[in-house]
C-alpha cells in the first residue's frame, strides 16, 4: 500500500502539484492581510466584477 498520494505520482505529476513546488511557495504575512483586509478585498472585488 502507498503511504501517500505523492509517492504514487510520477515526477512529472508531482511537478504540476503544490507538492512539487514547495521550494517556490511564499510564506504570506498574515498580520499584513489582517490589518489591510478591507482595502485588499476592495481591490480584489474591483477587478473580479468587471
Amino acid at each position: 500500500m502507498v503511504d501517500s498520494v505523492a509517492e504514487a505520482m510520477t515526477e512529472e505529476e508531482r511537478a504540476r502539484t503544490a507538492a512539487g513546488n514547495l521550494d517556490q511557495m511564499v510564506n504570506l504575512d498574515r498580520a499584513h492581510y489582517l490589518v489591510n483586509q478591507e482595502s485588499l478585498q476592495e481591490r480584489y472585488d474591483s477587478w473580479r466584477v468587471l
